[in-house]
């Protein structure tokens, strides 16, 4: 399962994850929400947050660092 892909860090605030657009901030929460309670809906919230990442970086919301620092620690995706 995905949840094991996470650790504690994941619940860990940087300074990343401040003055967030709020779509992207409520997508990270219910996230953070099914990693808790183990949710089998897991592969959907990531989803969510990678989508939000992306409107966000693309609205220039938050740059392209903040979105990769994102991507990474919240949908698992690799830094190429």
């Amino acid at each position: 399962m995905l949840h094991e892909y996470f650790d504690e860090t994941v619940f860990e605030k940087d300074m990343y994850d401040v003055e967030l657009p709020i779509f992207l901030q409520n997508d990270i929460e219910q996230l953070l929400v099914g990693i808790k309670d183990r949710s089998s809906l897991l592969d959907c919230m990531m989803d969510e947050v990678l989508g939000s990442i992306n409107s966000a970086e693309c609205d220039d919301l938050i740059s392209a660092e903040h979105a990769s620092h994102l991507r990474q620690k919240y949908c698992l995706v690799k830094k190429f």
